[in-house]
């Protein structure tokens, strides 16, 4: 089986050199590494493109496309390389040494019968990643206990093993997410039609800044432009999946933070201003996803999910 490892960086080229020598150093061989850059500006293209390895397939974009773009495109190019199960993840994802050979071990558990798996993710200090929890499938979570899996609805792009026939099915991530809220869009579509599953002996360390759920209210200014994608995204996802509840849910969650900015923020204008243009903009947001062919290119489709 052809198995092709996805990692999508900007501007982090410590943390990708890690995440490429634990990728290189699993126990289950790889076929391919797809590395994503973003159009970094620290060196990243240079160190790739001197790289003799000829393992690691190196994809330098003209602009940054953010997390959305960078998979978008890399799962379009291991499905080039004729991938049967794509290994995604962010270039801060540093997966133990089994980590792959754990997921592959499921695949066949289960008999090639997945659309995606989830590694067991924590953080720094050893503890769970809160970011990267998947939510348990509520009502068929226990079909699989007997060989340590468990049936999940959604993941993240933090250690995420997808099946080549999920993508075909499905297509593509959504790149004009840019961030935020792309993976759980991908996964939920899968999960619909797939059995998907969450593997606790695959571990994998999650080297992000903060073990902390994002929140407009507390996090850094530098980094409130970002929320604008955040309350966009989330609005689509829960109106997609989640119907006239998820509405409900979203607008209770735009109200809340609008009074929480208001008694507990400080650049409160800032805040509320990336709130008010993210909420906005999610009221006429319809991206396109695009569809496996063929060919394998992404054409666009009219039919949203």
């Amino acid at each position: 089986m052809n198995t092709v490892a996805v990692v999508v960086t900007n501007n982090r080229l410590a943390l990708l050199k890690e995440c490429l020598k634990a990728i290189k150093n699993q126990s289950y061989k790889l076929d391919a590494i797809v590395v994503v850059d973003n159009n970094s500006s620290d060196g990243t293209k240079e160190y790739l493109s001197a790289l003799s390895d000829s393992v690691i397939k190196p994809v330098f974009l003209s602009e940054n496309l953010g997390g959305a773009g960078g998979f978008n495109r890399g799962f379009k190019e291991a499905m080039k390389l004729n991938a049967d199960h794509l290994w995604i993840m962010d270039d801060d994802t540093i997966p133990d040494e089994d980590a792959l050979k754990e997921l592959v071990k499921a695949t066949s558990t289960l008999d090639g019968d997945y659309g995606f798996l989830s590694s067991y993710v924590y953080w720094k200090d050893g503890t769970p990643a809160n970011m990267n929890r998947p939510t348990l499938d509520s009502e068929n979570w226990l079909n699989n206990i007997d060989s340590n899996l468990f049936k999940i609805v959604d993941g993240t792009f933090v250690s995420m093993l997808v099946s080549a026939d999920a993508v075909k099915e499905f297509g593509y991530p959504i790149k004009d997410f840019f961030i935020w809220g792309d993976d759980v869009n991908f996964a939920r579509r899968v999960s619909e039609a797939f059995n998907c599953y969450f593997v606790p002996s695959s571990r994998v360390l999650h080297k992000c800044n903060s073990n902390k759920f994002t929140d407009i209210v507390r996090d850094d200014v530098n980094r409130i432009p970002r929320y604008y994608y955040e309350y966009r995204n989330r609005l689509y996802n829960y109106r997609q999946f989640w119907g006239w509840r998820g509405l409900i849910k979203y607008f209770n969650t735009v109200f809340k933070g609008i009074i929480r900015i208001l008694l507990k923020s400080d650049h409160k204008i800032l805040r509320l201003k990336y709130l008010v243009m993210g909420f906005s903009a999610a009221i006429v947001f319809h991206p396109v996803i695009e569809e496996y062919d063929l060919e394998q290119n992404g054409r666009k489709s009219n039919n949203v999910f």
